[in-house]
């Protein structure tokens, strides 16, 4: 074992040096170099003093006034994910989730901590998204003491009890909300995804076929609905079964929400789809405001002369223009974007030079088989015969860079476009949900074990966005995957030093300091364990984290 200072070119012609630990292994006749650590580059560590600092603490650890004997005395042992870890049990322990769980296993004992089987949970999900027999192999590949003597077993039990504390935790999320980001929750914005299901066996009545988001129609699924704040913070989730229409999703949602939330002012904003004459009426029994999208399509004629018409459009912000029109006693509102208005009348334009080629050239086998521009042609006759639909092109232009708005609040057109638009943060938060925390496809075959899964997912997507959040409001134009880049940099690393332990925290990447800062904690020290002398530790539970 030995220091090795290992050249490499860099694009610019340079040569950089970097301090490596490194050893020689034998294989056959031919003996070659092995990096164990890479420390860095040398003119770095020289520079900044981590190059003395860290021959003077190993002399302090051998506890001789000389310089230890590196190929001797020194082990390299593993390098693990220590920053990110600890970076997001900050955002965890804001958000005041831990107390909730832990208040209830003080009051019911425990063989095993629920609460740190449910943040390994967690913050895999944010890490590295894995089954639940991933996860506690996943375990082991990260410093974090409290989570080594947890079991499969544990993670699966701990899922089971998160779901008794759904409404305590939704209930602390709601508060929490305010008194981190200083805003009142009056404007409830909800949506609905759906999340496939492989497997074949089934326990769950919760998995059924329905209309798929995801276009898969042949698969069973579930569907999830999300309550979020106006700036996109998850107030709280459902599942319900896989065939549910979204419309009686909301009629569920807007009940739990008189039961629940103690909210002075409810708005609900959801999309086209949901809106239906029974639907809002019960709405407003409820004693809620409503915005909601309208199918510009399904408008009759008179209507649609009406709100579609150009005069009126007062200016709201750049590439937003509104107007308001009262019809049948309800109240409209009809939302402009001139720039995404020419935008799809040159996508038309495109796509009608694309159809009326294939007219031509094309069999009806082939519109069979591929029917993406079927709205734009006719088939007439025994024989199918296809023709552009010129009258349906004509129509088209009205609808350009429109969307339309029905409404009971007594907020301004400009406000209700703006509440509208902000249901972005839901299609947001369905992204981060199904690609980066990667809630689907989903394995888990009892009601119970889904829910619990998704709740997980939930909660994974709470943290996320709080991250986010504190990120932004610290920096604005800081880029969050690469803060979290740059704390998963942040390694612990083991060292034997003759009969002692070392753990210690790697080098912070510049972008891992605002990483901390936004995650509430002060940034880890450069030892987190130091065995005493002549013990070696044999358990977790001597470790030391901070």
């Amino acid at each position: 074992m030995y220091f090795r200072i290992k050249r490499q070119k860099s694009k610019d012609g340079k040569v950089r040096e970097y301090l490596c630990v490194a050893k020689s292994e034998r294989n056959g006749r031919q003996v070659r170099q092995k990096t164990l650590v890479n420390l860095g580059r040398l003119d770095e560590l020289k520079e900044s003093g981590n190059l003395n600092r860290l021959a003077a603490k190993l002399n302090e650890l051998v506890g001789k006034q000389m310089l230890v004997d590196l190929t001797r005395d020194i082990t390299p042992g593993w390098s693990k994910h220590f920053g990110v870890i600890q970076a997001f049990k900050g955002i965890w322990k804001k958000l005041d989730i831990s107390r909730v769980l832990l208040e209830e296993e003080e009051i019911s004992g425990k063989e095993f901590s629920f609460h740190e089987a449910i943040l390994a949970m967690v913050i895999n999900r944010l890490v590295k998204p894995s089954s639940k027999l991933e996860t506690w192999r996943w375990k082991d590949r990260v410093y974090e003491p409290a989570w080594e003597t947890l079991n499969l077993q544990h993670f699966y039990r701990a899922m089971d009890y998160l779901l008794l504390r759904k409404d305590a935790i939704e209930e602390a999320l709601l508060k929490r909300s305010g008194d981190l980001f200083g805003k009142q929750v009056d404007l409830v914005l909800f949506d609905t995804t759906t999340i496939k299901y492989w497997g074949e066996a089934s326990d769950s009545l919760l998995l059924k076929h329905g209309y798929s988001k995801e276009k898969r129609m042949d698969l069973r699924q579930i569907i999830i609905g999300v309550l979020m704040s106006q700036d996109g913070f998850p107030l709280g989730h459902e599942v319900w079964e896989g065939n549910q229409s979204d419309i009686k999703s909301l009629k569920i949602v807007v009940s739990r929400l008189r039961d629940r939330y103690e909210i002075n002012r409810v708005v609900i904003v959801c999309d086209r789809g949901m809106v239906s004459d029974k639907n809002l009426r019960e709405i407003e029994e409820a004693g809620y405001e409503y915005i909601v999208g309208v199918k510009m399509r399904s408008l009759d004629a008179s209507k649609k002369n009406v709100l579609l018409s150009m005069p009126g459009f007062e200016p709201v912000k750049e590439n937003l223009w509104v107007k308001e029109q009262k019809l049948e006693g309800r109240r409209y509102l009809v939302c402009y974007n001139p720039v995404e208005a020419e935008y799809q009348a040159k996508q038309r334009e495109y796509f009608k030079a694309i159809i009326e080629k294939k007219v031509a050239d094309y069999s009806f086998k082939d519109w069979i088989v591929k029917n993406g521009y079927r709205k734009y042609i006719n088939l007439e006759g025994k024989d199918f015969q296809i023709t552009m639909d010129y009258e349906r092109l004509k129509e088209e232009p009205v609808y350009d860079g429109k969307w339309v708005l029905l409404t009971n609040s007594p907020y301004s057109s400009r406000e209700c476009a703006l509440y509208y638009k902000s249901l972005s943060q839901v299609e947001q938060g369905f992204r981060v949900l199904k690609k980066e925390i990667q809630t689907g496809p989903i394995y888990h075959w009892t009601t119970r074990r889904i829910q619990g899964h998704v709740f997980i997912c939930f909660l994974a997507l709470v943290v996320k966005v709080a991250f986010r959040k504190s990120l932004q409001a610290l920096n604005p134009g800081a880029i969050c995957s690469e803060v979290i880049q740059a704390l998963k940099d942040v390694k612990a690393m083991k060292f034997k030093i003759k009969d002692r332990i070392l753990i210690m925290r790697a080098e912070l990447p510049e972008l891992a300091h605002l990483g901390f800062q936004a995650s509430g904690i002060r940034i880890p020290g450069e030892i987190l364990y130091l065995s005493p002398e002549n013990v070696v530790p044999t358990s977790a539970q001597n470790l030391v984290t901070h």
